[in-house]
């Protein structure tokens, strides 16, 4: 039996690290004749009782429908607002942790083939993820994002490009989709807006999963056209489509088998250059002019 002269085994993991063992001799004064791991217990109770405060707390910010900013006075012009909720998940990510963590995987994967000088294009940029995080990368000259859904892109214009500069473009095209019933124009008619041969990198984050193949083959031709003849693009896909098919699914959740992904961009006079593998559940692929 241990006496109280002889330490109390140590705790291990988090804890241990969070919430090392009292003194054995306890403290002096009141509570004095607890026994250490009681004291500890307690302590240990007290920091989760106040974590779980401050997660609480953390919540009730992050669900709010209001932009979240992160700092005040200077700090909010430097460092742009997160979306509220509402808007959040129209861009695929409702909770703040999934926003954050799709907008970092995101900037690092754009960030390794860029060159200096670069124009982007950010094919269905939502509520501006992507361009947030590389809100102030040097080698960005120009970065055009459009989407459709109004709300979003209303959200770019007026909480990031007046931080960002007004080299960040949004553009709302009012493509008719279940996301956007009263659209206007048709997704095979869809222009993007930008020049013949302009872009230096383009990608379309959680896109091709969400588009019927008549209008995912037009897209892909639209990229094709965007192109500037050394660029890039960078699409994501589902990749399970229902048994005997090689297409499937709805503008809701798109399915497409690789193989045949690769044929649809090859039709589109686009050439593989590298399969990156699954990012976030999609599979992601980078690809060249032909």
């Amino acid at each position: 039996m241990a006496t109280s002269s002889q330490s109390a085994p140590p705790r291990r993991g988090l804890l241990g690290n969070l919430f090392p063992r009292a003194n054995p001799e306890g403290p002096r004064g009141e509570g004095a004749d607890k026994s250490a791991n009681v004291q500890a217990l307690e302590t240990e109770i007290s920091w989760l009782k106040m974590q779980l405060a401050q997660y609480r707390h953390e919540q009730s910010q992050f669900e709010g429908q209001e932009p979240f900013f992160l700092g005040t006075d200077r700090i909010k012009d430097i460092i742009p607002p997160i979306p509220g909720a509402g808007v959040r998940a129209t861009a695929g990510s409702p909770s703040m942790v999934g926003y954050v963590i799709s907008s970092d995987t995101w900037q690092l994967l754009i960030s390794r083939h860029l060159k200096e000088g670069s124009v982007l294009l950010d094919v269905g940029c939502g509520s501006g993820k992507m361009a947030r995080a590389l809100a102030y990368h040097p080698y960005i000259r120009k970065y055009v994002g459009f989407d459709v859904l109004k709300d979003s892109v209303d959200f770019c214009n007026e909480y990031l490009v007046p931080r960002m500069g007004d080299k960040f473009e949004f553009h709302h095209l009012d493509v008719v989709s279940c996301y956007n019933p009263n659209g206007k124009i048709k997704p095979t008619e869809v222009r993007f807006p930008v020049a013949d041969g302009s872009v230096d990198f383009a990608w379309g984050c959680s896109l091709w999963t969400h588009l019927f193949e008549e209008d995912a083959r037009h897209y892909l031709r639209e990229v094709r056209r965007s192109l500037a003849p050394e660029g890039r693009f960078l699409p994501t896909i589902h990749v399970n489509p229902e048994p005997g098919t090689k297409y499937s699914g709805d503008e809701v959740k798109a399915d497409i088998d690789k193989d045949y992904f690769f044929q649809m961009c090859d039709d589109a006079g686009l050439a593989v250059v590298e399969e990156l593998g699954m990012v976030l559940g999609q599979f992601a692929t980078l690809l060249r002019i032909k």
